[in-house]
């Protein structure tokens, strides 16, 4: 069985000031262009990493399905998380340096 690839996402991470601030930019390739999809500010301490915090703005933002927050909720993580089993279904969400 072969994985359709569904969508691909893309963000680069800028520390703000000296607390621990972050800012990811979120783009997405579309005709072989990068398209500035939005911004989300988080705190390194007061997160789940910035994959995660990407992947929830893209739900809240429509860009990924809903039910996408609960796929990594299992016996030893919790929901919300972006991991393995979010690729599984096409979803991909990758920090560019």
């Amino acid at each position: 069985m072969s994985k359709k690839r569904k969508k691909t996402f893309y963000y680069v991470t800028k520390v703000e000031g000296n607390k621990g601030d972050r800012i990811s930019r979120i783009y997405q390739i579309k005709h072989n262009k990068p398209i500035f999809i939005g911004s989300v500010e988080w705190r390194y301490g007061s997160s789940k990493g910035a994959d995660a915090e990407v992947m929830k703005y893209l739900i809240e933002h429509k860009h990924l399905p809903k039910y996408l927050a609960k796929v990594s909720q299992c016996s030893w993580r919790g929901a919300g998380y972006y991991c393995p089993e979010i690729e599984d279904l096409g979803y991909y969400i990758k920090e560019l340096d």
